[in-house]
């Protein structure tokens, strides 16, 4: 029997079947849990613990640190919530289940009443009281929404005078936000189709989604100012998010996105990413590439559930690089997390939002994000195994090079 000799070509098998071998382990390291990149489980924590120590003894949240005690904002108790909810979902440290609850309680016993005196619920309010039911196993929370929100509205006794609808309130929610820019209305409405389809009301989804495509018709902004003037970009990330909660279509019939399906105003969306990950305020903000300093975290935020909603799979790269930008760049070493990008001087700008609530948007973001049903239980990014793969291909390849030069 003739021997068996090792010919060029099985040497050339054998090269390429190991580097094919080493790129399938790269990609796999590629996306191990890093050692460079910030703890998801640190930064949710940490955000958690920074907006709790500033929770008021009633249970209560200020506007900003350092506000007396007599000054009051309904509009902000819910996010602040949520986010220190989030974070209990995270952790299951109890100081935060307590924290929230707190904050519930306070609400339920404090809600600002319309002049026909049933409580004004905003539009955090939903959302954060269906989940804090759920965390806690006590209804009570959902049962308020539900007989104060969702049966007034169906039944059409909702608001100041007890006679809005569902369609009531959404022409409402277009008209509050007409002045400084009506598209980002929808990034509202999409707050109400997020917790009403959370409670399992589908009900609403048809009149949510068509004020939703008619608050993207007054796109683009009238002005822009970093932090101050023209959210449209935060419009159409929440009416991404919408269509992809609900399926319904939310596309414009005329302005800046007129006639794109929910594909295209997505992809109109990533357009106003930076290379970093964040996404930018306004559509007058636009630039190319993309000026990572005019970017901010709020619209991150929601730009990543947007995305998410749509496909985790096929938006993997942006929703993973608007995550890493939201964790490594727009929180402090203190846990909270920045409305501005770090290199922003805020002398620079009229308000420089030192809100306790913003780190609730990031912090709610990041843990819907990284739900035990999505991929993100962790940021991908180039982990300790990926580095040492890649050393051993790169190797590999200038191994190959060589023999094959001989």
């Amino acid at each position: 029997m003739r021997p068996f000799v090792k010919s060029k070509s099985y040497e050339g098998f054998k090269r390429n079947m190991a580097l094919k071998f080493l790129a399938v382990c790269f990609a796999a390291g590629l996306f191990a849990p890093s050692l460079f990149a910030q703890d998801v489980d640190g930064f949710l924590q940490a955000s958690g613990e920074w907006i709790e120590a500033r929770q008021r003894p009633d249970g209560s949240f200020p506007l900003s640190e350092g506000d007396p005690v007599s000054l009051f904002f309904a509009s902000v108790q819910s996010p602040a919530a949520l986010g220190v909810l989030g974070a209990w979902v995270a952790t299951e440290d109890p100081a935060f289940l307590a924290s929230a609850t707190a904050a519930g309680d306070y609400l339920i016993a404090n809600f600002e009443p319309f002049p026909t005196t049933e409580p004004r619920i905003r539009t955090f309010d939903p959302l954060f009281f269906i989940r804090l039911s759920d965390a806690t196993g006590d209804s009570q929370y959902a049962d308020f929404i539900q007989t104060n929100f969702w049966d007034r509205l169906t039944a059409g006794t909702y608001g100041p005078t007890g006679d809005w609808d569902i369609n009531d309130y959404v022409a409402s929610e277009l008209a509050r936000r007409a002045p400084t820019g009506e598209a980002v209305a929808a990034w509202d409405l999409a707050l109400i189709a997020a917790a009403a389809n959370e409670a399992g009301i589908t009900s609403f989804n048809s009149a949510l989604a068509a004020g939703a495509a008619m608050a993207l018709e007054s796109a683009p902004d009238p002005s822009y100012s970093l932090g101050t003037a023209g959210f449209d970009i935060l419009g159409l990330a929440g009416a991404v998010w919408m269509a992809g909660i609900t399926g319904e279509s939310v596309t414009p019939g005329s302005g800046l996105w007129a006639g794109l399906t929910t594909a295209g105003l997505a992809n109109a969306l990533i357009e106003h990413q930076s290379a970093a990950g964040g996404f930018l305020q306004s559509s007058l903000a636009f630039s190319s590439p993309v000026d990572e300093v005019q970017t901010v975290s709020q619209v991150t935020s929601f730009a990543v559930l947007a995305l998410q909603s749509l496909s985790e799979t096929g938006y993997f790269v942006q929703i993973t690089s608007g995550l890493n930008e939201l964790i490594n760049t727009f929180q402090e070493p203190s846990g909270r997390i920045d409305y501005y990008h770090p290199l922003v001087d805020l002398s620079t700008v009229d308000d420089p939002k030192p809100f306790v609530y913003l780190s609730g948007y990031a912090l709610y973001a990041v843990q819907d994000s990284r739900d035990p049903e999505s991929p993100f239980r962790s940021v991908p990014s180039l982990g300790p195994w990926g580095l040492a793969l890649l050393v051993l291909l790169l190797s590999a390849l200038s191994w190959t090079a060589l023999a094959t030069r001989r």
